[in-house]
């Protein structure tokens, strides 16, 4: 069977989607305190039957890093590891809340394909040992709540009904969820594009805000934090994007129509989203104003785009090899059907599947599962019950994207350190007194490595692998060699300068030495000449008659020597004269 084409592939349809967006702030200053509802875990709370999963799917010893068991350490040794902590807002918050991304300029029609709506499901905030927070929010179209709602209620009475007969004659789960399934016709399984839908059906025209698509067009515009080049807009790249409440009221937008033109910004967060702000905002409450000011000014910013951790649930029955290579290669590089133009994918074939080689997590590409990790992306796509019920809901956001925010901040840590480095290495080469900033930012460098690393959070299969693939995707080997490149030189750089040092200082002791050599003869004589006296004035009694001590007839011969001193020291004082002027080593 051939592929569709990529009007049929617009059409396609999900059962389920979910996206949830990432942003790392680095350098957040200390005095900015979440005010949000702190998450923890403590032994014997009443954890949702997904979290208590979750913290027993990763390696034993490392879960009290990984989760806050709401502990403190109030002394702040380094001896003791700080868990990740985390905030939540709360779901009477963010329930009212829809984010809708509406029709680009280059759209002609307000359709499904040009304008989503989503509401949130979640919005957290994580925080690492060294102060690097993550914000995420997800998201899933506003129509797939009610759809799983009834399904979930079907399937909660037939549970009832279960219990009223005999053990030995109850249905098996994945029965009554076949059954359940049947009550919406999408998960039932007979459908997989529009053209499928009954004209009967009673979700016909729900049905259109679910295309594949659709998502994939919110899944790539969405991301967007800032404009970056002007074809956004004339390429239908770029759209407006509000943040409303159930009720219509705008709470925010970004990308307006009187954002047109690029202009030079005077810090770099100017352009920022204000819909990112507005977030951030709600977990710093009494510092909304002052956070607002330091988002704008000092952010630090490394793509225009967030990360995102994206689940597509295809409807129906699974597709062929044909038609998944295109979803997969539209999924792991974020665009959509409208993007293609060569041989219709968004670049050549052999281009798509160069850049996704090696990305790709396929234990289940048997039954039509393909999850994709890259540096802008973790994609999963899937089709059946299982997926949508288990592995979209409970294991991508409580496994892999805990996994994935771990190694967000490996990341961004990396990023962190070699920015210091850079400010610290600028500082060293001004004033050589400062190499004790060099040793901290080292001692900080080593501590997290060593300390806050860990290759593997979990012995399980798949999330030993997909952990690897999240981590190669993020390219952190790559930022690893060059921070330790970085150290290399910057400790070949200070071992000149104690080479330098130590040369200076043995050259000055060699100096002194000779000194001292010179100074220590003098000494010597005058020592030798002091011990020689007594004897002298012995020889002079014995020479003399009467006889007479060495001072008695010094004095006597003093005025007959009178004369000869007055020849004898113009000479002296010569010769010392010219030992005192000698050259010196």
């Amino acid at each position: 069977m051939s592929a569709p084409s990529n009007d049929e592939l617009k059409t396609l349809l999900l059962d389920h989607y979910h996206c949830t967006f990432f942003l790392p702030l680095i350098g957040l200053p200390d005095e900015f305190k979440p005010e949000a509802t702190r998450k923890t875990y403590p032994a014997g709370s009443a954890s949702s039957e997904c979290d208590a999963q979750a913290f027993h799917f990763f390696t034993p010893i490392l879960r009290n890093i990984l989760f806050d068991r709401g502990t403190e350490d109030t002394e702040h040794s380094p001896q003791t590891l700080t868990p990740m902590r985390e905030w939540y807002l709360p779901q009477e918050v963010i329930q009212p809340w829809r984010m809708t991304l509406h029709k680009a300029d280059g759209d002609k029609d307000v359709t499904p394909l040009t304008q989503q709506t989503a509401l949130f499901q979640s919005v957290q905030l994580f925080r690492y040992f060294n102060g690097i927070y993550v914000l995420a929010f997800t998201v899933t179209p506003e129509v797939l709540p009610p759809l799983q709602e009834r399904v979930k209620q079907k399937r909660n009475e037939l549970a009832e009904a279960e219990k009223q007969i005999p053990v030995e004659e109850r249905k098996p789960a994945w029965e009554l969820d076949k059954e359940a399934d049947a009550t919406v016709s999408l998960f039932a399984g007979s459908i997989q594009k529009l053209a499928d839908v009954s004209p009967y059906d009673p979700d016909r025209d729900v049905y259109p805000k679910l295309q594949l698509e659709a998502w994939l067009r919110f899944s790539r515009l969405g991301r967007q934090l800032y404009r970056s080049f002007t074809e956004q807009g004339d390429e239908s790249k770029i759209a407006k994007l509000c943040l409303n409440s159930v009720t219509g009221e705008t709470l925010k937008t970004a990308f307006d129509e009187s954002m047109k033109k690029l202009e030079m910004p005077e810090h770099p967060g100017k352009d920022l989203s204000p819909i990112i702000i507005f977030l951030l905002q709600q977990f710093f409450k009494p510092q909304a104003a002052a956070l607002e000011t330091w988002l704008k000014q000092n952010i630090a910013l490394y793509d225009d785009r967030m990360f995102i951790s994206v689940a597509y649930g295809l409807a129906g029955k699974q597709h062929t090899d044909e038609t998944l290579h295109k979803i997969n290669t539209l999924a792991g590089f974020t665009d959509r059907v409208a993007d293609c133009w060569v041989e219709d994918y968004p670049y050549t074939a052999e281009v798509t599947d160069r850049y996704l080689q090696g990305k790709c997590f396929d234990l289940w590409k048997a039954v039509g599962s393909n999850y994709f990790y890259t540096d802008r992306v973790n994609a999963y796509v899937s089709n059946g019950g299982f997926f949508r019920r288990s592995i979209a809901t409970c294991h991508i956001p409580h496994l892999y994207n805990r996994m994935l925010v771990q190694a967000l901040f490996y990341q961004a840590s990396l990023r962190h350190y070699d920015h210091k480095m850079i400010e610290t290495t600028l500082t060293l080469l001004k004033d050589q007194d400062k190499i004790k900033l060099i040793k901290e930012q080292l001692e900080a460098f080593i501590r997290f490595t060593n300390q806050y690393w860990f290759p593997e959070l979990t012995d399980q299969m798949q999330g030993k692998e997909i952990f690897r693939l999240q981590q190669q995707g993020l390219n952190l080997q790559v930022h690893y060699e060059r921070i330790k490149e970085k150290i290399s030189r910057t400790d070949e750089y200070l071992n000149a300068q104690r080479e330098a040092h130590s040369s200076d200082l043995s050259n000055a002791l060699s100096q002194l030495s000779t000194k001292l050599t010179h100074w220590g003869a003098a000494f010597a004589l005058g020592a030798l000449y002091l011990a020689v006296l007594p004897v002298l004035n012995d020889m002079v009694k014995d020479f003399n008659t009467p006889s007479l001590s060495l001072w008695q007839w010094g004095a006597k011969h003093l005025h007959e020597g009178g004369m000869t001193l007055l020849v004898a020291l113009p000479l002296v004082a010569l010769i010392s004269w010219a030992w005192i002027k000698r050259p010196k080593p």
